[in-house]
């Protein structure tokens, strides 16, 4: 049977660690994704021991640390075209993989790259086959000590102009091989696919899942919506997670926290993901 966690994103950034992972095991969720930042309680900077008292404290709480994900590549991608900038990047893999294996939280959200960001107007526009060649050189480049600290290399299919379809992603993760898997968000690919068609595809390469809705109509991020009120078929997408044997951790993610009142969002998308999926 899948647990379902949550994503960290989808907490208030003034709350602590210690809060968000108390509400969340007192709203009954199993586990939480955990989110790398630039600086604070999460950020690079914090040291190993740190990080490891973190994933003794979420266990504390009888949550599993079911990933680590990380919003940085967004400003500092894997396949920017200057070599420093590639170099930063691929420093802060290298972190999330030790900080991953820290948490034994067994799977690093990687962002794979970006053809062009479609909401940042200084993003550079690269070349599609540049992207996947540095962005397969940097997997390359950590997956040996992925591999030894029992980390999953799991790449997201995301608004970045790049793996746009399940027949290319799976081409392309089993041209890297393990430790490489897939991080699939639903919710991601309505805008131009359908999630239970990419679920069927990808199969057993995928290791991590994100929960998210989306109205197509929308067209923009503006689309994206609580469980159960966009375009997602969610009773084909469970099938297809059931067809594929599928057992892992469902996670919610992309949940702007309420001004007020945020644990009301937080009870009804672990209602929403029960009534789906359990």
């Amino acid at each position: 049977m899948n647990s379902f966690s949550v994503n960290g994103w989808a907490f208030p950034s003034d709350w602590s660690s210690q809060r968000r992972l108390e509400v969340a095991s007192r709203l009954g969720y199993q586990g939480v994704e955990l989110c790398l930042e630039a600086e604070g309680e999460f950020g690079l900077e914090q040291p190993l021991s740190a990080v490891e008292k973190l994933g003794r404290a979420a266990r504390a709480n009888g949550l599993q640390v079911t990933g680590l994900a990380c919003g940085l590549y967004w400003q500092h991608s894997l396949s920017a075209s200057n070599p420093a900038a590639r170099e930063r990047a691929l420093g802060i893999l290298k972190t999330q993989v030790r900080w991953a294996a820290a948490l034994q939280a067994e799977a690093a959200l990687v962002v794979p790259g970006a053809v062009l960001v479609p909401w940042d107007a200084r993003s550079e526009l690269v070349r599609y086959q540049d992207v996947g060649q540095r962005v397969a050189d940097a997997i390359r480049a950590v997956a040996q000590e992925a591999r030894s600290l029992g980390v999953l290399l799991c790449l997201e299919n995301v608004w970045n102009g790049f793996l746009q379809s399940p027949l290319e992603m799976a081409e392309f993760i089993d041209q890297l091989g393990e430790p490489v898997r897939a991080y699939f968000d639903i919710g991601n690919v309505v805008r131009t696919g359908f999630p239970e068609d990419w679920i069927l595809t990808l199969g057993a390469r995928i290791a991590r899942v994100h929960a998210k809705d989306y109205r197509r109509s929308a067209g923009t991020l503006d689309g994206f919506v609580p469980l159960l009120a966009g375009d997602v078929h969610w009773a084909g997408v469970r099938e297809a997670l059931f067809r594929i044997g599928y057992q892992g951790p469902i996670t919610a993610e992309y949940l702007p926290p309420f001004r007020e009142h945020p644990e009301l969002l937080l009870q009804s998308t672990l209602a929403s993901l029960k009534a789906v999926f359990a």
